[in-house]
């Protein structure tokens, strides 16, 4: 009865989540699909299924070329925080030939990647790869802009991590396994390092996949926890 209580709150708490409401009430986007495609996902996985695993990370691809982002991000969890190496491989390897054949096609028949949406990154005409090169060669200022907007320093970004995170009651930085902070990545990496405004407000549709992640991550954070914790967690939330 305790288990199926907490299952109820956690899923109340997926479609009341702030982000959820509001980034459907804003229009319908394809990027909608990624969370409940993500959260099957995630189910599977745990469950060791990995037929219906591998469809669930197929469909998520399929909402968009960046979508290979979440689908990397569960694969190096996979790898590093459950040692799942096969699962893992092939999973990482799947989102990044993704990857690149979307950016190849959308180079040949499209308008190439929005990188401008990191622009903060990319100096002299750089691309992608050179955003890449600048994140990794230089942490210190990636860190510096996971709290400022294209016009610099400001409370925008700290107010959206508070409003993703605290719904939730803060639950998923509450990791006894430090491997789990790698699920913490996509709303890092989507939303707050990025300086297109959109992506960093709660109104719009770019918290869906990242909401997913946090959700995912409350839950197993809460069942590491004494029955009493997750019970003041889940009401608190």
């Amino acid at each position: 009865a305790h288990s199926r209580a907490l299952s109820a709150a956690f899923a109340a708490l997926a479609v009341l989540h702030p982000a959820v409401g509001n980034g459907t009430n804003y229009d319908f986007h394809e990027n909608c699909f990624l969370l409940p495609f993500l959260t099957w996902a995630f189910y599977f996985a745990e469950k060791k299924q990995y037929v219906p695993f591998g469809l669930f990370c197929l469909l998520t691809l399929c909402v968009k070329e960046d979508a290979a982002v979440y689908v990397a991000f569960l694969a190096l969890y996979l790898l590093v925080g459950q040692k799942r190496y096969v699962a893992g491989g092939v999973t990482a390897a799947l989102a990044v030939i993704y990857f690149c054949v979307s950016l190849r096609l959308l180079t040949v028949y499209g308008t190439g990647v929005m990188s401008n949406r990191y622009d903060n990154y990319i100096v002299n005409g750089g691309g992608l790869l050179e955003a890449v090169k600048n994140v990794l060669t230089d942490p210190a200022y990636v860190f510096t802009q996971l709290f400022a907007d294209k016009n610099g320093p400001a409370l925008q970004k700290v107010t959206y991590a508070f409003q993703m995170l605290a719904p939730l009651a803060f639950l998923p930085l509450c990791c006894k396994k430090p491997a789990r902070l790698i699920l913490l990545g996509p709303l890092v990496l989507v939303n707050l390092m990025t300086v297109y405004a959109y992506q960093f407000q709660i109104g719009y549709q770019y918290s869906f996949g990242s909401a997913a992640f946090l959700i995912y991550l409350a839950v197993m954070n809460a069942a590491d926890a004494q029955k009493r914790s997750v019970r003041k967690g889940a009401v608190t939330a």
